[in-house]
């Protein structure tokens, strides 16, 4: 589709895999500020929850994985408020 217009596609490609390397980048600098430290499994369990949001929303859909991620934290969040201190979601 990029062709079509009369773009170079992989100068598409680059910068947006570039871009989507920078906003990580960002991510976990912001992360690891908000921890004080850093380990090795310290993105696992927000890459579980992408995963899990991902794939109840729809591996080919932008707006089902969006709808997914806000399924997941609406879980969390009742979870953490209702259920009783041993059943909670505190994995983060």
């Amino acid at each position: 589709m990029v062709r079509l217009v009369g773009m170079p596609a992989g100068k598409v490609v680059a910068s947006a895999f570039a871009l989507s390397g920078l906003l990580a980048g960002v991510a976990a600098i912001v992360w690891t500020a908000q921890r004080g430290s850093v380990d090795p499994l310290m993105g696992f369990f927000p890459a579980l929850k992408a995963f899990i949001a991902t794939v109840l929303g729809g591996l080919g859909s932008l707006s089902g994985a969006v709808l997914g991620g806000f399924v997941v934290g609406v879980i969390e969040v009742f979870s953490q408020a209702f259920l009783p201190g041993g059943w909670r979601l505190t994995a983060t």
